[in-house]
């Protein structure tokens, strides 16, 4: 076969490949129903590590074009994220500070999962009142809504921002006791005064 022919065989399968790729692994919608002009973006992702093809998926949302208002919402698939799986389950118990957005989220040994996200109040960054803080909740998994918010840090200074919280769990089953099953937080701290 000559290379001429050979390259386009090769061209052939890939075409073959790309558009069966395409058709197996569809684009599922994690929130179908989103109001028209509203936004959903920043998502974290995690699979049940006790029961097949259950995953959690945590976004911001946004209901209109500025970055505030804003809430965690969290959908649910019990069948491997495939398209029509998923269901919406709406917004996350929210802390005390009205707006939440940035979540991080991770799956636990016994099933459940573990989130986190930035609240903070209606004031600007940087300015007086434009607090700050690091949240965290927790969900048994099946499709049960994470509970109450729990404040991690708070900044409580106007030249403070914290942001962009990870959430890792201890989940390697050969990783004996103390750490087995231990979470640890990080996040972003800007003191700068402008981000």
């Amino acid at each position: 076969m000559t290379g001429h022919k050979f390259r386009k065989l090769w061209l052939a399968i890939l075409a073959i490949c790309l558009v069966s790729a395409t058709i197996v692994f569809a684009n599922a919608l994690i929130f179908p129903g989103a109001p028209p002009g509203t936004e959903q973006n920043n998502t974290a992702t995690a699979w049940s590590e006790l029961v097949p093809a259950e995953i959690y998926s945590l976004y911001a949302h946004h209901p209109g074009p500025a970055y505030a208002p804003v809430q965690v919402y969290w959908s649910w698939s019990p069948a491997g994220g495939t398209p029509g799986s998923w269901m919406p389950m709406g917004p996350t118990t929210a802390p005390p500070y009205p707006h939440y957005w940035n979540p991080t989220i991770a799956s636990q040994q016994n099933g459940g999962f573990i989130m986190g996200a930035t609240a903070f109040t209606t004031a600007a960054p940087f300015m007086p009142g434009g607090n700050s803080a690091i949240y965290m909740s927790n969900s048994a998994g099946g499709g049960i809504p994470f509970g109450g918010a729990v404040a991690l840090a708070i900044t409580g200074a106007a030249n403070q921002w914290f942001d962009y919280p990870s959430v890792t769990s201890v989940d390697l089953p050969m990783i004996p006791a103390p750490m087995s099953g231990t979470v640890t937080y990080a996040w972003v701290q800007y003191t700068d005064n402008d981000g």
